[in-house]
C-alpha cells in the first residue's frame, strides 16, 4: 500500500486567506466558484495573522479513504474521462476540491507546494498546459500526473497515463514548464482545501457517470470583415 508522509499542521497567513473572496474560490481563468464550508470546524484554530490546521483532525484536504494505492488506479483509469468532464468540475467547487494525492516530489525540494492536490488543480494544470499532454515511447498520447525530478538538474522520471489507463513513465523535456505551473496551481488553493467541502474522486467519478458531458464553450463568431469586395469574398470559395 502507498505511503504518503504529511506534515500535521499548515499555518495559513490572512493574506493567503484573502487571496479568494468570502465563500468563494477564484480560478486561474478568472470563474469564482461558490464555496460550502465544512461542517465542522474542529482541526481549524483562529491565530494572530492567520489560521492554524491540524491535517491529524481537519475535515478538509483529504481523501476520506487512507487506501491511496486504489485513489492512484481510480484516477488512472479516468483521467481521460475526467478531463472530458472539465466545463462540469470547474463549475462545482465540491467536484474541484476533491482530493487526489499522488507522491510528488521534487528533490531538494520534497514535496513541499505539491501537498494536498485536487482534481481541479490537475484539470486547470491539462486545460492550460498543452505540454502535459505528451507522446509516450510507443507514440500513444498520455497525459502527464506524477512529477518526480530535480528542479535544479531538469533529470526527471515522471508519470503519465494512456487513455485505457495504462500507466508509463516519461522523461519531461524541459522539466521545469511542467513543474512549476503546477506548484503555482496548486498553491493557490491551499487554505480553500481545508475550509471547504469536497466530494472524494469517488463520488466524482460516480456523478459523472450518470451525467452528460458538458461540451467547451464554443468560440465566439467572427463577424465577416465588410471592408473587403463581395469578389474577393466569393473568391474565398472557389476551389481548384
Amino acid at each position: 500500500m502507498m505511503k504518503i508522509s504529511t506534515p500535521r499542521h499548515f499555518f495559513f497567513t490572512n493574506e493567503e486567506i484573502a487571496r479568494h473572496p468570502k465563500g468563494k474560490i477564484t480560478l486561474v481563468d478568472g470563474t469564482e466558484l461558490t464555496c460550502h464550508a465544512v461542517a465542522s470546524r474542529e482541526g481549524l484554530t483562529a491565530e494572530a495573522g492567520g489560521l492554524r490546521v491540524d491535517t491529524d483532525v481537519a475535515q478538509g484536504g483529504r481523501e476520506r479513504s487512507t487506501d491511496w494505492d486504489a485513489v492512484a488506479r481510480l484516477f488512472r483509469e479516468n483521467a481521460f474521462f475526467l478531463f472530458a468532464h472539465r466545463e462540469r468540475i470547474l463549475n462545482d467547487s465540491r467536484m474541484f476540491l476533491a482530493p487526489v494525492r499522488f507522491p510528488n516530489n521534487l528533490m531538494l525540494t520534497g514535496a513541499q507546494n505539491m501537498e494536498f492536490p485536487t482534481l481541479g488543480v490537475y484539470i486547470e494544470w491539462w486545460k492550460h498546459h498543452a505540454d502535459t499532454l505528451v507522446a509516450d515511447d510507443e507514440g500513444y498520447p498520455a497525459r502527464v500526473y506524477c512529477l518526480c525530478g530535480s528542479p535544479l538538474s531538469g533529470q526527471n522520471h515522471s508519470a503519465a497515463v494512456r487513455a485505457d489507463g495504462t500507466r508509463v513513465t516519461v522523461e519531461l523535456t524541459p522539466f521545469i514548464d511542467r513543474w512549476k505551473p503546477f506548484t503555482q496551481i496548486n498553491t493557490r488553493y491551499r487554505a480553500a482545501k481545508w475550509l471547504y467541502e469536497a466530494y472524494t474522486l469517488r463520488q466524482v467519478v460516480d456523478r459523472l457517470r450518470h451525467e452528460p458531458v458538458i461540451p467547451p464553450k464554443p468560440a465566439a463568431p467572427v463577424a465577416p470583415d465588410d471592408s473587403v469586395g463581395p469578389i474577393a469574398r466569393i473568391g474565398d470559395h472557389l476551389f481548384f
